[in-house]
């Protein structure tokens, strides 16, 4: 919880709180308040700034010098490639072959190198790995850094302020990033607060890992939900298990 607290502390100048807003549609249909955190307030619309920020803000000067590399389906990468402008710093995002031209193309537009490698997130991942090694370069996790669940964990701290009387909480999983953050933040203030996940059937990795207790990657199948394919980190499959309630697919 310290971590987020400091976290906070060290992006809010850049990132503003976002509006908890009612859903009067979505409360009507299953016949209780339903509120949206609608992270699309952010300068770049989507959540990870939150988490990219916080690590970038985090690291030595002799780190950032080197330049950042990130391996991406998009949002983690704009907000890289984002939090990289503001500071001056030199970024690289790499991103599956059949990556969104819609969110490579917002990556680019902030003036990051991008590299076309691998057929899925995982595979990416360990390309962007290897040039991190081979070109010295500092590689930002989407998830599995403390540095940025704690960023998106500021999610979280701000939903405890906007509803102290919050029963449960529903929040997505890809990675597991910021389901991790918002349920230590949540279970830490909230007393009897419950945190639920969901996952798209088309790539139920964090679902299965709970399930049967182990990190496991599952076969993935296409989905509009590019963005949530990824196998569980050691760190939030750690933080889910302990922490999340259930997780639905």
């Amino acid at each position: 919880m310290k971590d987020i607290e400091a976290a906070e502390s060290r992006i809010s100048k850049y990132v503003p709180p976002t509006p908890l807003e009612l859903s009067p549609r979505l409360s009507q249909l299953i016949k209780r308040e339903v509120y949206l955190k609608l992270e699309v307030f952010q300068p770049i619309r989507v959540f990870k700034i939150r988490g990219a920020l916080n690590k970038i803000l985090s690291l030595p000067d002799s780190s950032v010098r080197r330049g950042v590399i990130t391996a991406s389906s998009g949002n983690h990468g704009l907000a890289v490639a984002y939090a990289s402008r503001v500071f001056g710093i030199d970024a690289t995002v790499c991103v599956p072959t059949e990556a969104n031209p819609q969110k490579v193309a917002a990556i680019e537009e902030q003036g990051a190198k991008i590299i076309r490698i691998g057929a899925s997130y995982d595979d990416t991942y360990l390309s962007a790995r290897s040039i991190a090694s081979r070109r010295h370069l500092t590689f930002v996790h989407a998830f599995d850094d403390r540095k940025v669940v704690a960023g998106q964990g500021t999610c979280g701290l701000e939903i405890a302020r906007q509803a102290s009387d919050l029963g449960s909480a529903v929040v997505s999983i890809g990675g597991g990033g910021l389901i991790s953050g918002i349920s230590i933040a949540l279970k830490s203030l909230l007393d009897g607060a419950s945190v639920h996940g969901v996952q798209t059937t088309a790539s139920p990795s964090m679902y299965e890992s709970v399930r049967q207790g182990k990190r496991l990657g599952v076969k993935r199948r296409p989905t509009i939900a590019d963005g949530m394919q990824a196998t569980p980190g050691r760190l939030t499959f750690d933080i889910v298990s302990r922490y999340v309630d259930s997780i639905a697919l």
